[in-house]
């Protein structure tokens, strides 16, 4: 649609003259490519003006209406700016004006600087990185891993002094066990990345050798104390 359509199509619905002043018609057909600064007071028809510039920025420039942002500093401008903008797309559609039957004044972004800027916020803000839930089931697992960790050496102690193990045993199967550890932290540690599983690999293994120490230290001992009894036992009364 060209531009004195338009502004024909004015005169026509409002029965009579272009239903602008020569200011407001000046401001109306201001091309789009140009930047446009109004200074008006009140009562000067700045809300009349905004209307049909939007209709004309859509109709006659192909601008889409999610470009356009219409914003006042009240809630009560801002009402009667959209009951303006629909009230004069009906008058548009009723006057024969088929383009403006599909104009959707949804797509306009329109209101007060406030709830605009919380509508922007709310439209573009970020999920959560770490819920809560997430958090405690992730310093649950990394407690029940490093806590069940530190536990070996005590557990090998335990063993070796009820004579169920030695260092032999847990020497021997070095490389089943080594590969469990990995297993095992793979398992345990949360994500797949492999610097949390190396965390706690290398204390598994580390605490695997203070098992075997600790088995070879308790269960010699215990023998010692086995063989010393034999002894005493042996020697004639």
């Amino acid at each position: 649609m060209k531009l004195d359509t338009y502004l024909d199509i004015l005169r026509d619905v409002h029965g009579g003259p272009l239903p602008l002043n020569d200011d407001q018609r000046l401001a109306v057909s201001h091309p789009y490519d140009r930047p446009l600064w109004i200074i008006a007071g009140p009562g000067t028809g700045k809300t009349h003006t905004l209307v049909w510039l939007t209709l004309k920025r859509i109709l006659v420039d192909g601008v889409d209406p999610s470009r356009i942002i219409l914003t006042t500093f009240t809630r009560k401008a801002a009402a009667e700016l959209e009951s303006r903008l629909l009230l004069s797309r009906q008058k548009l559609v009723a006057g024969g004006v088929h383009e403006a039957e599909s104009i959707d004044l949804s797509r306009i972004t329109l209101g007060t600087l406030h709830s605009i800027c919380s509508r922007v916020l709310q439209d573009q803000r970020y999920e959560p990185t770490l819920r809560i839930s997430e958090y405690l089931s992730f310093s649950a697992r990394l407690l029940l891993a490093f806590g069940v960790t530190f536990e070996l050496p005590v557990v090998a102690f335990f063993l070796a002094r009820v004579g169920m193990i030695d260092h032999n045993t847990l020497i021997r199967p070095w490389r089943y066990a080594l590969i469990g550890i990995v297993v095992i932290a793979a398992v345990l540690t949360p994500g797949p990345d492999v610097a949390s599983q190396l965390l706690l690999v290398a204390p598994l293994v580390v605490l695997y050798g203070v098992s075997i120490g600790v088995a070879y230290v308790f269960r010699n001992e215990q023998a010692r104390g086995e063989e010393q009894a034999e002894q005493e036992s042996d020697e004639p009364a």
